[in-house]
C-alpha cells in the first residue's frame, strides 16, 4: 500500500501527488487499530471466520478503492484495506507454530520467508503489470488473488 497505493490514487486522479499518501496514513492507522483488538476479534470468532472475514473485507477495500470516484469513498477502501489485512499474518504465525508436520521453528521460518517473497515478487508483479497493462489493472488482480485466502481459509486454519 504505501508505494503503489499513493501511485494508484495519482493514477486515478483521485488526489495530487502532494495529498496521495493519505490513503496509506489511513491504512496504517487502521491496520494498528484492527492490530490492537486482533487477539479478543481472534479469541471470538475463531482464526478461520478472522481468515475470511479479513480476507473479504481487504478485498471489498481494494475494490472500493478502484471503483471510488470521489476521494472520502477512495479513502475509506484503504481503511477497509488495514482492518482486513491486520490479522491474516499473525494467524498464519500462530497456525504454524501449532501444526505438527514439521519443527515450528522452521514452519515459522517458512511462513516469515513466503511474506517476505510475497512482498518481494508482489511489488515486481504490480510493477510488471502495470507496465504491461495498466495499475488499475494491476490492483483489479491483486482483489482477485487475496480472494484465494477466504477459499483456503478452511484448510490453513481448520485443518
Amino acid at each position: 500500500m504505501l508505494d503503489w497505493g499513493a501511485l494508484l490514487v495519482i493514477d486515478r486522479e483521485l488526489a495530487p501527488a502532494e495529498n496521495a499518501g493519505a490513503g496509506y496514513i489511513l491504512f496504517s492507522v487502521a491496520m494498528f487499530i484492527a492490530c490492537l483488538t486482533g487477539d479478543r476479534l481472534i479469541g471470538r470468532i475463531g482464526g478461520f471466520a478472522t481468515l475470511v472475514l479479513g480476507g473479504l473485507i481487504t478485498m471489498v477495500g481494494i475494490t472500493t478503492v478502484l471503483v471510488a470516484s470521489f476521494v472520502p469513498v477512495a479513502l475509506f477502501g484503504f481503511v477497509l484495506i488495514g482492518l482486513g489485512a491486520a490479522n491474516l499474518v499473525p494467524i498464519l504465525f500462530s497456525v504454524a507454530g501449532r501444526q505438527t508436520t514439521m519443527p515450528p521453528g522452521i514452519a515459522i521460518a517458512e511462513v516469515t520467508t513466503t511474506g517476505y517473497a510475497g512482498i518481494l515478487l508482489g511489488t515486481a508483479m504490480i510493477d510488471f503489470i502495470s507496465d504491461a497493462s495498466s495499475l488499475v489493472t494491476a490492483f483489479w488482480l491483486l482483489a482477485l488473488l487475496i480472494l484465494a485466502l477466504p477459499i483456503s481459509a478452511w484448510w490453513v486454519a481448520c485443518v
